[in-house]
């Protein structure tokens, strides 16, 4: 690891403890733990399986992105590497993203890795503009939300960020500039790759009915979202309005970007603590569900770890490349 790479992580690390120092600084672990030990075990159950529910929509609304540029895999193969986009977000100390991981074992395992890459950013960028608009709305109609400069900042600056990547996405002067001003081989080569990716990209313009399905999945996704943190807050024996989370889950899930600690711990915590407040949630119970969520993501990465060698390696033996290895992959799992 680079001094460079150590230096960031330790940056992040240090940040994650910070936010965790202060919440337990504000709330007693004691009465954190009574929380935790009186949970609804039913609710328990169903909080878990919601999750599974919000992993099986994300792969469907990215296997119906993967169509359009004849990517062939299975529902469950997508539903098996996003789990494996858990092992590296959440379990490993890495700088490789889920996100990544999980684009390069398609395009490996697909042959098409520009088209694999850009199902992958539709996938998130999709529900990236979706959450943005469902926090706008709520903003519009919680005047809490319009006034605690806290609150209100995320929502402007995710918005902002929408607007940019989808400029920087779209747009080919930046790029025509890039290739002018530098001649090196590493720089033209990587514009390359983004001019195909930007291609892939552009090439959904052509197949409105993925998009529309993507919007779709992306509004299912977040009601379930919301479903699950409703359900959670019922496990520690919290009854909240149902309409009043709808307000502020997605505010919860922009906090949830900031992107300076390490993995989101601390941050993530702190989203829950701070924000479920306003609709009269308990911290105790906020920040036991902001460690429940934790807990399920660190779950569900060693599954995506235990998955790994079947995924990753028994495709890695495949003696056939491209599309017909996929077919065989395919039959295999």
């Amino acid at each position: 690891m680079s001094v460079r790479r150590l230096l960031n992580f330790f940056i992040k690390l240090s940040v994650s403890i910070t936010f965790l120092i202060y919440l337990f600084s504000m709330v007693r672990w004691e009465h954190v733990w009574q929380e935790i030990k009186g949970a609804d075990t039913q609710y328990l159950l169903l909080y878990l399986f919601l999750g599974f529910v919000g992993v099986f929509i994300s792969s469907a609304k990215w296997l119906a992105l993967t169509k359009p540029h004849g990517v062939s895999c299975s529902l469950r193969l997508l539903v098996s590497l996003y789990m494996v986009g858990y092992f590296f977000n959440n379990i490993l100390p890495t700088s490789i993203g889920g996100d990544v991981v999980r684009a390069y074992e398609l395009g490996r395992i697909s042959g098409k890795k520009a088209e694999a890459m850009a199902s992958v950013f539709m996938e998130r960028f999709s529900g990236y503009v979706t959450l943005v608009i469902f926090a706008l709305i709520a903003t519009a109609f919680n005047r809490r939300l319009q006034t605690d400069f806290r609150l209100a900042a995320p929502v402007l600056l995710a918005s902002i960020g929408a607007v940019g990547l989808a400029w920087a996405v779209g747009s080919r002067s930046w790029l025509t500039l890039f290739h002018k001003r530098f001649r090196g081989t590493t720089v033209q080569k990587l514009v390359g790759k983004t001019h195909r990716f930007q291609e892939a990209i552009s090439f959904y313009r052509h197949h409105p009915v993925a998009l529309l399905l993507a919007s779709g999945y992306s509004i299912l996704f977040y009601l379930v979202a919301i479903l699950t943190v409703y359900t959670g807050c019922l496990t520690f024996h919290v009854d909240v309005s149902l309409a009043s989370l709808v307000a502020v889950v997605p505010v919860i899930l922009i906090l949830f970007m900031i992107p300076f600690s390490l993995g989101g711990i601390g941050v993530q915590e702190w989203a829950y603590y701070f924000v479920l407040e306003i609709v009269g949630v308990p911290v105790t119970v906020g920040l036991s569900l902001g460690l429940l969520f934790r807990a399920r993501s660190l779950a569900f990465g060693l599954i995506g770890g235990g998955i790994y060698p079947f995924v990753i390696w028994e495709a890695r033996d495949l003696k056939s490349p491209g599309a017909e290895g996929a077919r065989i992959y395919t039959r295999l799992w």
